[in-house]
Parts: C-alpha cells; structure tokens; sequence
C-alpha cells in the first residue's frame, strides 16, 4: 500500500473517540528512511488526543442537537396531537416532518384490515420516488402468525440493505417495486392491538439505521397511537351527539306531527261530522287525506256484502291516473278483502297498471262499525280507504293511526247520515200517508155532501107540506105529536149533522 505513494518512512497513531476506532493520523517520509524520535512521537499523541477530543466534542455536540431536535419534533407532535382533532391532518404533518428531519426518502403510515391486507393511508415522499399513497398491500409473509405476534409485542425492523439482508423472496418481491432499499418498519398499537405500521424507507442506497433514529420512531409510533385512540374516541363521541341530535330531531318532528295531525284529525273530523250527506262525508275525508298525508291518490270504496263487490265512488288524486268508477269483485283479491272483512289495515308493495311508477305503496284501512251486545262485538264493514304514495315510502305508525281515526270518524258519520236519511224517508211516507187520508176525506165529503143536501130538501119539503096540511103540530103540542113525526125530525137532525161533519 505504501510503495505506490513512495512513501519510505511513517510514524502512525490510532484515533479512538468514546472507546472506539475513528481513524489515523500520522506523519510520512518519502525522500529518505527515517527513525522517529520520542519527541515527535509524542507531538504526534498529543495531536492525535487533540484531534479524538475535538471529534469527542463535535459528536457530542451533534448529539445534543440531535437530542434537542428530536424533543422539540416530539413536543411539537404531541402538542398537535393535543390540540386538533383532526387525525388525517395531524398525521400528515407529522410523517412530512419526520422524513425531513431524518433526510431519507420516504415516511409512510399502512393500516391493517381484518385480513391483515392493509392500505397505506399517510405517505410523505420525496419528488424522485414513486408515491405508495392510497396503495393496497398484500402481504404473504406479513400475515403468517409469528410476523403478526412479534410486531404485536413491538418488535422493530430495522433493514439496512434489503439484497443483503436475507430477506424471504415474497418480501424482497413485495419492495422491490417500491424502489425501497433500506427499511424501518416499526408497529403501531392501540392498546393491545395491532392497528398499522410506521415504516421509513430509504430508496437511493442502503442506510444504517442509528439507535436514535430507531427510538424516533418507536416514540412517534406510541404518539400516533394515542392519536388514533383519541380520534376515535372523538368520532365515538362525535356519533354519540350525532345520534342523541338526530332522535331529539326525530322526537321533534314526531311531536310536530302529532300536532299537525291532532290538528288536521280536528279540522276532518268537524266537516266530516257537519254533514249528514254521505257522498260529501267521505269526498271530504279523501280530499284532507291527500293534503295532510301529502300521498299522491286517496279513494273510498263502498261494499256490497250480498254481491262481494266493493265499488269506488269517491277519489282525490294528484296522479294521472283514475279507479273512480271501479267495481271490484272480492273473490279476485283473496289476500286483500278477507283481512279488510276483519276490521284490519294494512299497508303493501304493489303494481299499478295505470300509475307511471311501476311500484307503489298503499295503505288500506276498513270503515267499519262495532255493535256490541252483552256476549259479543260484532263489525260491519262498510267500505274502505285506499291511500297510494311513490314506492319506498312507506306510511309510518303516526300515520296509520290517524288514516285508522279518519276511517272510525267516516264510519260514525255514514252510521248518522243513513239513520238521517231513514228517518227522513219515514216522515216522507208518514206524509205521502197524511195526503192519502186528507185526499180520501175530501173525496168522501165531496161525494156525500150533495145526497145528503138532497135528502135534506126532501126532509124540509115534506115538512113544510105537512105544517100546510096541518098535520104538524105545533111546538107547544109535543104530546099530541104523532111518531111519524118524531121520526121526520129525528131524520132531519141526523141529516144536519152529517152535512155539518162532511164540511
């Protein structure tokens, strides 16, 4: 090594810093042989102690800065931590800086999925490497249990050359096409799961990885971590506040429609009860249907229990489609008319021939009356509400409960309307009846009215031919009166009094 630099003489002294071999320094002879003399040796050892301490000190130093700057980044980590709530962002942050403060090329973060694939979800790279961000890794070796177990436990990585470092071929062949070649992997746990990983990776040439640089690492893989925990805790808490919002809204709204419906079952309830004619009754309650329940068509049918028919008499809708007019036999609607005959809503999925959707929902519910007795409850079904909405909407329990109301409103006020209107048939006929008589009266005072003045005359003349004759006695002769006469005046006080009556 010596001859080709013509060296000919050397005197040469190891330099050890904290124990260990640092370099030489040494002084050459090239023009002649030469003997050290005892002085320049020692010259020589109190440079080389000089050199080893100002090596000492300035390793030191970088130490200490090293030192310095790894608290600060961690108290800076920790403090965003801390302060935001926002993992993605603070995350991110957090591996740029890393990878700045450690020179290297790239800084990721891979969460696991419950298959141990994972996705790599926070990526810090430099402009000359291929970006992993958003990358779905597969890994045959990751998953084998011991690999799983020793990072659970928190075992480190630490590859400074992955073609030297023995790796297995599945391994190498999953970081070769991510340029990596030196790799710190270290895990990141919450609690005692295994949630992710939190790799540095060097890609232009193998690197040492230093004992501090490691314990970087692991120190911000516990803070990321924490992170994790707290974010989640937050977005629990978040969900929580979310829910309790979302069913004091829906409480709300429900005591909102509670009144609304309260309200409007007042409004139908007053028009439909106000009439007692039974076309108005049950056009007004399809009609208030349509408005409060916002449904695109409402009908009432009527039945005919002897002919099994249910007819569509009443109809308010806002589609451009009709049943108004219908007759529908119940015998072709075994799944729908026995229930109704119970006294049973219900609502269902269906298709309408004549509606521009294919697939509505309906709501139907019975108008039916209860007779009760001492031993039962008898129902008369009298028709039916049909109410028709957009498929996947559905009519909710409030909303039954007052289609079922109206319905129980509609029943009572048809039950009142018909007992009207028998009732005012029966005055019809009791008055058809009373002309019948005054008619026949007349008639008959009319036909005896001119015999009986006839027979009156005759009466009179007879008696007027008898006062001539003399044969009448005089009122103050009554004992004298022949029977004869008794008779005439007991036949003219009868006729009288007829005629009188017949008036």
């Amino acid at each position: 090594m010596l001859v080709p630099l013509g060296i000919l003489s050397v005197l040469m002294l190891p330099l050890v810093v904290n124990g260990e071999f640092f370099g030489f320094i040494g002084f050459d002879n090239c023009e002649e042989a030469r003997a050290w003399d005892s002085a320049e040796v020692d010259l020589l050892k109190a440079a080389a102690a000089a050199i080893s301490l100002a090596v000492e000190r300035q390793q030191m130093e970088t130490v200490l800065q090293n030192q310095t700057e790894r608290e600060r980044l961690m108290a800076a980590i920790a403090q965003r931590i801390r302060r935001s709530l926002d993992l993605e962002a603070v995350l991110k942050t957090t591996v740029t800086e890393v990878r700045q403060f450690l020179q290297t090329d790239r800084v990721i973060i891979y969460q696991f999925e419950p298959d141990w694939s994972g996705t790599v979800t926070v990526e810090s790279v430099g402009s000359d490497w291929r970006s992993l961000l958003g990358e779905h890794i597969y890994d045959p070796c990751l998953i084998v249990e011991s690999c799983i177990q020793r990072y659970t436990q928190g075992q480190v990585q630490a590859i400074e050359d992955i073609h030297t470092a023995g790796l297995a071929p599945c391994y190498l062949e999953l970081l070769q096409p991510f340029q990596v070649r030196a790799n710190l992997v270290i895990p990141i746990l919450q609690g005692e799961k295994l949630w992710g990983l939190l790799a540095a990776q060097h890609c232009a040439q193998a690197r040492r990885w230093q004992p501090w640089e490691i314990e970087l690492l692991q120190q911000l893989a516990l803070q990321v971590g924490i992170a994790i925990e707290q974010s989640q805790l937050y977005q629990q808490v978040r969900q929580l506040n979310a829910n309790l919002e979302s069913q004091v809204w829906e409480r709300t709204q429900q005591l909102q429609q509670s009144l609304d419906f309260e309200a409007a079952m007042k409004r139908i309830t007053d028009r439909v009860r106000g009439s007692l004619d039974e076309g108005q009754i049950l056009q007004t309650a399809v009609q208030e249907l349509v408005q409060v329940l916002g449904v695109d068509c409402c009908n009432a049918s009527l039945y005919d229990l002897e002919q099994q028919t249910a007819s569509v008499y009443y109809e308010h809708t806002l589609a451009g489609w009709t049943q108004r007019g219908q007759v529908l036999q119940m015998s072709l609607f075994p799944e729908i008319y026995p229930q109704l005959l119970q006294a049973q809503d219900f609502q269902f999925s269906s298709r309408m021939p004549s509606a521009r959707e294919s697939q509505v929902t309906m709501l139907v519910c019975p108008i039916f009356l209860e007779h009760t007795t001492p031993h039962t409850v008898d129902q008369e079904v009298l028709g039916d509400l049909w109410l028709v909405r957009a498929a996947g909407a559905t009519f909710d329990g409030i909303e039954q409960r007052l289609v079922r109301q109206i319905a129980n409103q509609c029943a009572i006020a048809i039950r009142q309307a018909r007992l009207y209107q028998a009732a005012q048939s029966q005055v019809a006929e009791l008055e058809k009846l009373n002309r019948l008589k005054d008619d026949f009266l007349s008639t008959v005072s009319h036909e005896l009215r001119t015999p009986i003045a006839s027979i009156k005359m005759a009466v009179q003349m007879v008696e007027i031919g008898l006062q001539q004759q003399g044969l009448l006695p005089a009122a103050s002769e009554p004992e004298t009166t022949p029977p004869e006469i008794a008779w005439l005046a007991i036949c003219e006080f009868s006729i009288k009094s007829a005629i009188v009556k017949c008036a």
